[in-house]
């Protein structure tokens, strides 16, 4: 009877080994990453790029996120444009952007930003707009008059030559 004995506690134990396992698999997938950010963001011709701000300020440790970019066209199909993997240090933000638009192709981009599901990661995505180039100050010239440094320095040497030559 010792050796049935010893035989269903090798199984007993085989048997808890096996379930534990299993069970450290399931936490595993528990573990898995969670949706932080899902927004659609209108495009024209005048947006830089689409962006997802990941803020890791309250973590306490680094946090990987995938941030994902989908074409949204006019019909509301979905394309998708790329994904990027980033790691955020514990209380650092990170800005990822997508600079290559195509606003005539799609006037929405959809951005899906996925973290680790014990973080505290948080995640905004909007929109930058370009900036436009500045004329250097061609139209406002000196003291908002329209005139260059150069005309201005004619007249007034033409009007120094004038008021010396009236003294005479």
């Amino acid at each position: 009877m010792e050796k049935y004995t010893k035989t269903g506690l090798s199984v007993a134990f085989f048997l808890a080994v096996v379930g534990g396992l299993l069970v450290a698999a399931a936490g595993g997938a528990v573990a898995a990453d969670v949706e932080i950010a899902n927004d659609t963001v209108e495009v024209d011709t005048d947006t830089r790029s689409v962006y997802a701000d990941l803020n890791n300020s309250e973590a306490d440790s680094s946090t990987n996120a995938t941030v994902w970019f989908y074409g949204v066209d006019e019909d509301g199909n979905e394309t998708e444009l790329g994904e990027r993997n980033v790691t955020v240090d514990e209380g650092n933000e990170s800005l990822v952007e997508r600079e290559d638009l195509n606003a005539t192709e799609y006037a929405e981009y959809r951005v899906v930003v996925e973290a680790d599901n014990s973080s505290n990661m948080t995640a905004s995505v909007g929109s930058i707009e370009k900036v436009a180039a500045s004329g250097g100050g061609s139209s406002g010239g000196v003291g908002g008059t329209g005139l260059s440094i150069g005309a201005v320095a004619v007249i007034a040497v033409g009007a120094f030559l004038v008021f010396r030559g009236g003294d005479d």
